[in-house]
C-alpha cells in the first residue's frame, strides 16, 4: 500500500543501515524490505547485532504481511506493521530463535556527505549514506545505549541487474576519522548476458577521492583456520590502493533477498579489521586501519563449511 502520488515502484525495496560504535566491537544492521510492487507479497524486517567482546551474534527476522505495510511518499516512511524507517529515524522490532531484539534511533546526517563508487546500484541522489545514530538497543529487555554510533544507509532499488561477490566499506578509520573506503566485486546485466566481474575502489582521503576500477575475475576458495579475508591489490593511472579485509567466521550472519534460495544469500559482518594502504606519485605511502568497524560482505553461492574466502581479487593492469 502507498500514501501519495502513484510512482513506477521497483521490484522490491531494501534499505539497510548499519552502526558501530565508536570505540568497542558492538555493530548493528539493519534490513526493511518493501512489499513487491503489483503483488500481494509482503515485506520484511532483518536486524542483526555484532558483540565482538562477547564473541556473539544475534540475527532476527519478522515477516510482516502486504495489509501491515505502507509507504508514506510524501514523508518518505516505510511503515512495515509497528516497524518504520524515514530519514532520520529507525524503529521497530524483530524475533529470533533465541531471543528478541528492539531498536529507536535517531539518524543524523555527518557535516561531509561522500559518494558512494561507481557502477553501484544505488541512486546518487538517495538519502546520505552516512550518519551518525543515537538512540537505545533492546536485546532480550536489556538496553545498550546507542550514542554517537557512526554509519551508513544504503537503498537497493531490487532492479536485479547487479551481481555481488564481495563488498566492504570502512565509515571514519581508527587512525584517520574523516577517511572513507568503499570496495566491490560485482557485475552488471548488458542485455541478456553478465557483463565480466568489475571491481571498483574509492578510498576519500585528505579531501580528495581516488577511485579505482578495473575488470578482472573473482576467486573463492574454502578455509580452514576460521577467518575470512579479502585480500586486494588494485593499480590504475599512478594510483595504487591495496590492502586486505578479514573477520573471524563466528562473526558473520546471514541475509537472503526476498525470493532468494537460501544457498544464493549473503554471509555479512560488521565488524571485520580493515588495511588499505594508498600509494600516489610523488607523495608517501599512507596506510589507513579500522580493528572492528569494517562492513564486509561476500556471496554465499560456494558456503561449505560455514565460510567462503575471497582471495586474489583483484589484480589490477601492472
Amino acid at each position: 500500500m502507498t500514501d501519495g502520488p502513484d510512482k513506477a515502484l521497483p521490484l522490491f525495496q531494501v534499505h539497510v543501515l548499519r552502526a558501530n560504535h565508536p570505540s568497542r566491537p558492538l555493530a548493528l544492521w539493519l534490513s526493511y524490505t518493501g512489499p513487491q510492487a503489483g503483488t500481494n507479497g509482503g515485506g520484511e524486517v532483518s536486524a542483526a547485532f555484532f558483540d565482538g567482546e562477547h564473541n556473539a551474534v544475534w540475527h532476527v527476522k519478522q515477516y510482516i504481511p502486504n495489509s501491515f505495510c505502507r509507504v508514506n511518499h510524501e514523508h518518505g516512511e516505510l511503515h512495515l506493521d509497528e516497524s518504520v524507517l524515514s530519514e532520520n529515524m529507525a524503529s521497530g522490532s524483530a524475533p529470533g530463535n533465541h531471543c528478541h531484539l528492539f531498536w529507536d534511533l535517531q539518524l543524523h546526517p555527518l557535516t561531509e556527505q561522500l559518494r558512494s563508487s561507481l557502477f553501484t546500484s544505488l541512486d546518487p541522489e538517495a538519502v546520505p549514506s552516512h550518519l551518525v545514530f543515537n538512540g537505545t538497543i533492546w536485546l532480550d529487555g536489556e538496553p545498550i545505549e546507542v550514542r554517537s554510533w557512526l554509519g551508513s544507509r544504503m537503498d537497493d532499488q531490487g532492479q536485479k541487474t547487479f551481481r555481488r561477490l564481495a563488498w566492504a566499506q570502512v565509515v571514519g578509520f581508527d587512525n584517520n576519522p574523516h577517511a572513507f573506503f568503499e570496495c566491490s566485486t560485482q557485475r552488471m546485466m548488458l542485455g541478456e548476458k553478465w557483463s565480466p566481474w568489475m571491481s571498483m575502489f574509492t578510498l576519500t582521503y585528505a579531501g580528495n577521492v581516488y577511485a579505482v576500477n578495473t575488470l578482472c575475475d573473482g576467486v573463492i576458495e574454502e578455509a580452514d583456520n576460521g577467518t575470512v579475508v579479502w585480500s586486494f591489490d588494485a593499480r590504475q593511472t599512478g594510483i595504487r590502493i591495496h590492502g586486505q579485509v578479514q573477520a573471524p567466521a563466528a562473526f558473520f550472519a546471514r541475509f537472503n533477498y526476498p525470493g532468494q534460495a537460501e544457498e544464493s544469500g549473503l554471509l555479512h559482518t560488521k565488524l571485520a579489521n580493515c588495511i588499505v594502504t594508498l600509494t600516489r606519485p610523488g607523495k608517501p605511502p599512507v596506510t589507513l586501519s579500522s580493528l572492528h568497524r569494517a562492513s564486509f560482505e561476500m556471496t554465499a553461492d560456494n558456503f561449505r563449511r560455514g565460510t567462503s574466502i575471497v582471495t586474489c581479487m583483484p589484480i589490477g593492469a601492472r
